[in-house]
């Protein structure tokens, strides 16, 4: 078990790196005028495509009519597909166009930024001793999916 000093340790460096990420998105959903439910869309649209609309509202919370217009918006600015579904044709598939593939992975980037600025801040050899608890951690997180 973790003791609680390294848990605090790992909290904080946590919460740090998440303000840090999140702080990117968020002038990036702005300098994009995107709204939290619009990025959120977008983002749940790139790793769980094609979606339904009922699960798009599931997903969000929100009313099927504040979902119906969120995604008109998003398919007349061209990040998002509607289609047919080939199961049930009364039922629509979401899924993002290339160009919002596009824009998720300039998204993506723009938030990571801040990691290469960062890892420039440690030696070859802080490196090499990072890069097994790194690992150990990346894989006692996989045994939490």
């Amino acid at each position: 078990m973790m003791s609680e000093d390294t848990f605090q340790l790992l909290h904080q460096w946590t919460e740090q790196a998440m303000l840090r990420s999140m702080s990117e998105l968020f002038r990036f959903n702005q300098a994009h005028n995107f709204s939290f439910s619009q990025a959120n869309t977008l983002l749940f649209l790139k790793c769980s495509s094609p979606v339904t609309f009922a699960q798009l509202t599931a997903h969000l919370g929100v009313t099927k009519a504040a979902v119906s217009q969120l995604v008109d918006r998003l398919v007349e600015q061209g990040f998002v597909e509607r289609q047919e579904d080939p199961r049930d044709r009364r039922s629509v598939l979401l899924s993002l166009s290339s160009n919002g593939l596009q824009l998720v992975a300039e998204a993506n980037r723009t938030r990571q930024a801040w990691m290469a600025n960062y890892s420039k801040l440690f030696t070859s050899e802080e490196s090499a001793r990072l890069k097994p608890a790194l690992t150990l951690l990346l894989d006692k997180l996989s045994l939490l999916e």
